[in-house]
């Protein structure tokens, strides 16, 4: 480097913040809080979203949205204050489904007066399954050749759960 200039890396070094008149520095931080549908044979979820306040100052006002399989953002202004350390939950419209893998994925932000210091912690996603309430016939006969070995798992009618690293499928 030219001159004698000491380089700080930014994990070696404080930051400190010089903010305009009125403005606070503040951190929430995003949760998924939607409850997992009780049975794979659902029609419609209710994303839900929790926020938390990290900072030490109060927030009056923040902005929530989901996208549901990389949707366009459904979005929504919540004009409630929440304290330093506390939490809040905020349910959306339910919204229809179909049958499938689904992943959803929640953001909180900030506008006007407040800059959120820690924006790592602002989104947070979840994912949920679900099967068509259409019953597929009097009687289905699955015999797996839709199966790779090594592959995809491409199993048709089925849902992979794999909470323990098994190969298990569930058909509802």
């Amino acid at each position: 480097a030219e001159g004698q200039l000491e380089v700080v890396t930014g994990n070696k070094s404080a930051m400190s913040y010089v903010l305009a008149p009125g403005t606070e520095l503040v951190d929430l931080e995003a949760s998924d809080n939607m409850t997992a549908p009780s049975s794979y044979c659902v029609t419609s979820v209710t994303p839900s979203i929790g926020v938390k306040n990290n900072g030490s100052d109060d927030v009056s006002s923040f902005d929530v949205s989901y996208s549901l399989d990389g949707g366009s953002a459904v979005s929504a202004t919540v004009n409630t204050l929440l304290a330093a350390g506390a939490s809040t939950t905020y349910d959306f419209s339910s919204v229809s489904i179909t049958s499938g893998s689904h992943s959803i994925v929640y953001s909180v932000s900030v506008s006007g007066s407040y800059i959120d210091s820690v924006l790592g912690n602002n989104s947070a996603s979840g994912s949920f399954s679900s099967v068509s309430t259409t019953a597929i016939g009097t009687s289905h006969t699955e015999n797996f050749e839709s199966y790779t070995i090594n592959g995809a798992f491409n199993v048709n009618n089925a849902i992979l759960e794999n909470p323990n690293g098994e190969n298990t499928y569930v058909v509802d």
